[in-house]
């Protein structure tokens, strides 16, 4: 009779408990009740789009509420995306009411490692959980026009990452705007190509703010490197807004103009942090504030122009922090206050008096009309750049000033784009 008893009493002890353990939630893709696989063409390079066939295995669930699917991108910011967001990051993608459905497309528009999950609840919230890992194929370039028609839709890209090349073709591409989005991207003319024109496409809209919209060109960081930039039109930077430790090398800056209602600063380039601007010429750029050619601002850290040449555009500068070496100022200007440290430049008499190792005599170009800034033999300027080594033009003789001068001065310009 006591024997009896005791059964009795610990059977019924051990249904009442089982009845408040909730689900088990370890994700189960080696268990036997739920599991989580993802199809998708691992082999093919990105361009757009990945679509990635999700599908897991029938469960029956008591009481049972929906199949919640999210899924994870560390390398992306949670808060672009327009789905829900949960716990740490987790992407709500879909909520489905139907016990009996297996499998679900996703569309996703980045290469980075994405991670999936499903959970089945009860209508305690209660779940059971299985996930999976996606890893697409890295796409690490873009060909202009061949992967994209446009530079702008291939910059602005999910899948372009730091350290990842646009590669750009001959031609002309119209943009509106774009920015780099903070990545380290190189924007490159294509090899064996001439020169690529990227030209401002008017629009109805100008912002007053320095964001990527009030400029034509925003780079935060990134080069850009081998382009025409003609005809933009902007608040800030008519060419481009550079920014961070953006880089501007072997790019021809023309016809751009910063105009607003209330004024337009930089012309053809407004700069900041430590932008770095290498072998540019600089040449018929407006603006209706400051800055005709350059403006400076007052957020500048290290700003740097090697072996520019400038030519009756204006440079304006409202920080000291900005080094001018190997260029030439021709018919431009620099601010008296602050001072910019200019060094073995053309850049008139008042800076031979503030530093001697810059140059007088006669700088005369080529063909200025037809945009050939490459120097006479007459001219000013050979072999009379920094004495230091890592100026040395490409033969290693010493730096001859200006925009064909030094390490990286032998670049292909197509001036009869502008003949």
């Amino acid at each position: 009779m006591n024997n009896k008893f005791i059964i009795i009493v610990l059977t019924i002890c051990c249904v009442n408990i089982s009845c408040k353990f909730p689900l088990d939630t370890t994700p189960t893709n080696s268990g036997e009740i739920l599991q989580l696989e993802a199809k998708y063409n691992k082999n093919k390079r990105m361009l757009d789009t990945l679509i990635v066939k999700l599908s897991w295995s029938e469960i029956t669930l008591e009481n049972f509420k929906e199949i919640k699917l999210t899924r994870f991108n560390e390398h992306r910011d949670p808060k672009s995306y327009t789905e829900e967001i949960t716990e740490n990051g987790w992407i709500t993608i879909a909520t489905i009411i139907d016990e009996f459905k297996t499998s679900w497309i996703d569309t996703v528009e980045d290469d980075a490692v994405f991670k999936y999950r499903v959970d089945f609840y009860n209508q305690d919230n209660d779940y059971r959980r299985a996930e999976t890992v996606v890893t697409p194929r890295p796409t690490t370039h873009f060909n202009i026009p061949l992967d994209y028609e446009d530079i702008k839709t291939a910059v602005e890209s999910y899948i372009m990452d730091d350290g990842d090349s646009v590669i750009v073709h001959s031609g002309t591409y119209e943009v509106n705007t774009f920015s780099f989005k903070n990545k380290h991207l190189l924007l490159t003319k294509a090899d064996n190509s001439s020169t690529p024109i990227i030209k401002w496409k008017p629009t109805l809209y100008h912002t007053g703010d320095i964001l990527p919209d009030s400029s034509f060109i925003h780079m935060n960081n990134g080069v850009i490197q081998g382009f025409i930039v003609d005809g933009g039109f902007a608040k800030f930077g008519g060419g481009i807004l550079a920014t961070g430790d953006a880089q501007i090398i072997n790019c021809g800056i023309f016809n751009n103009i910063a105009g607003y209602v209330d004024g337009g600063d930089g012309g053809g380039l407004y700069l900041s942090g430590s932008a770095y601007i290498s072998n540019c010429i600089i040449y018929n750029n407006h603006s209706s504030n400051l800055g005709e050619g350059i403006f400076i601002d007052d957020r500048a850290q290290n700003v740097k122009i090697i072996n520019c040449t400038i030519v009756n555009n204006n440079v304006y500068t409202e920080s000291s922090n900005v080094q001018i070496i190997n260029t030439i100022l021709s018919g431009s200007y620099l601010p008296i206050e602050p001072y910019p440290l200019v060094e073995y430049s053309y850049a008139g008499q008042h800076w031979y008096d503030q530093n001697s190792t810059n140059l007088l005599g006669d700088v005369a170009f080529v063909n200025p009309e037809g945009s050939n800034f490459h120097l006479l033999p007459s001219s000013t300027g050979f072999d009379l750049g920094s004495p230091d080594p890592i100026f040395n033009d490409s033969d290693g003789s010493r730096n001859d000033i200006g925009a064909f001068g030094g390490p990286l001065g032998d670049w292909a310009f197509d001036f009869s784009s502008f003949e």
